[in-house]
């Protein structure tokens, strides 16, 4: 067996990936943090903003476009723009990864790679180690992980109220 293939044509096989998601959310936040770090925001990442990550780097050609692209927040803009995709669509696409984003994100608790802050409500990492996303030699699990870690960087250079009305409006 010839590691994951994943066909983005067929989304099925990334949707029902509880763990690849658990991978993408974990990764998303250790860039988020350390973005937030950087620019002594708060830390930790909103439930709201988290159900974001999958419907994002779960698309084909974002995920393409975005794994080449710099950690900086223009390039997030740009990255919507090159790949098509909407900010409505991506609500549209959490509604359906709503139980897969979940589940993602009980395999991140119950694996220790991140927990709750019970006072705030954020998600924060436990394990600050990233995960090895070289373990398969599919270039889609591999460029989803890298358009994850990107897209918690941009995030973690936004305010929450910022990240949200992107989506509302």
């Amino acid at each position: 067996m010839k590691g994951l293939n994943f066909n983005h044509n067929d989304e099925y096989h990334i949707i029902q990936n509880s763990v690849l998601g658990a991978h993408c959310i974990h990764s998303a936040l250790i860039y988020f943090e350390e973005k937030r770090k950087e620019s002594k925001k708060r830390i930790g990442m909103s439930l709201p903003i988290c159900y974001l990550i999958l419907p994002i780097v779960y698309n084909n050609e974002f995920s393409k476009v975005a794994s080449n692209m710099r950690f900086k927040i223009n390039s997030f803009r740009s990255s919507f723009y090159d790949s098509g995709l909407t900010y409505h669509n991506v609500l549209n696409h959490a509604t359906n990864l709503f139980p897969t984003t979940s589940q993602s994100l009980n395999i991140g608790f119950g694996s220790g790679l991140i927990d709750m802050d019970k006072d705030t409500a954020k998600l924060l990492t436990l394990k600050a180690t990233e995960l090895p996303s070289k373990s398969t030699k599919d270039y889609d699990y591999g460029a989803i992980v890298q358009a994850s870690r990107r897209v918690g960087a941009w995030f973690g250079q936004m305010d929450d109220s910022d990240i949200l009305s992107l989506f509302t409006n």
